[in-house]
């Protein structure tokens, strides 16, 4: 292998590493933000429902770009990696089928399409991902995305980060099983995932209050 395309490999993997770091750093942050604002003063009921009406729709909001963003990290990596190998590679190619956690990406990546394209309703009238959602992955026909997983505060912190940690092994199992490098690790899975990314991606930073 030329020393050009060693540099594009290690590039890739990189890439990964850094959208990984960066979206558990955004999940981390936003709660801590959310959380803080439950603590602003109010001074009437009006004034208590108006802020916690906001503070459970910008978590909607929140989970919603994070589906969108971890698909992304997918996209990307199908893509950057592709174009490195001269193939035409998909989340339904053989190769991306053998990368660890395939089936909790694909769904992800269907969500992100319900979110893109139906107004984040899953309606398998007027979709091909609502269709393999509700026929493949069990999911309710005519529900908003929005209810299929209502959790508020450190529990959807966590479900976040483990969606990221998903898409994080499958990119880098991907490009595992490709010749990009070799680390058996990877095919392990943490005992707790949520604490496995926080230490990994998010703790290490500088000045963060939980070191």
């Amino acid at each position: 292998m030329d020393d050009i395309r060693k540099i594009d490999f290690l590039l890739s993997i990189q890439e990964v590493l850094h959208s990984t770091a960066i979206l558990a750093v955004m999940v981390d942050s936003t709660m801590r933000s959310v959380s803080e604002m439950y603590k602003w003063p109010y001074s009437t009921k009006h004034e208590m429902k108006h802020l916690g009406g906001t503070l459970f729709q910008m978590q909607e909001k929140f989970r919603e770009l994070l589906i969108l963003a971890c698909a992304k990290m997918v996209d990307d990596t199908l893509n950057n990696t592709g174009s490195l190998l001269s193939k035409n590679l998909t989340l339904m190619s053989g190769e991306s089928k053998n990368a660890s956690f395939h089936r909790e990406v694909d769904r992800l990546r269907h969500f992100a399409n319900v979110i893109k394209h139906n107004n984040s309703v899953i309606n398998s009238r007027s979709g091909a991902s609502s269709k393999i959602l509700v026929g493949e992955y069990g999911v309710p026909d005519d529900t908003h995305l929005q209810s299929l997983d209502q959790k508020y505060g450190n529990e959807l912190r966590d479900n976040l980060l483990v969606s990221i940690f998903h898409s994080h092994r499958f990119c880098m199992t991907l490009l595992e099983s490709l010749g990009f490098f070799q680390n058996e690790s990877l095919y392990s899975e943490p005992d707790n995932i949520p604490e496995y990314m926080l230490n990994t991606f998010v703790r290490s930073l500088p000045g963060h209050p939980h070191k």
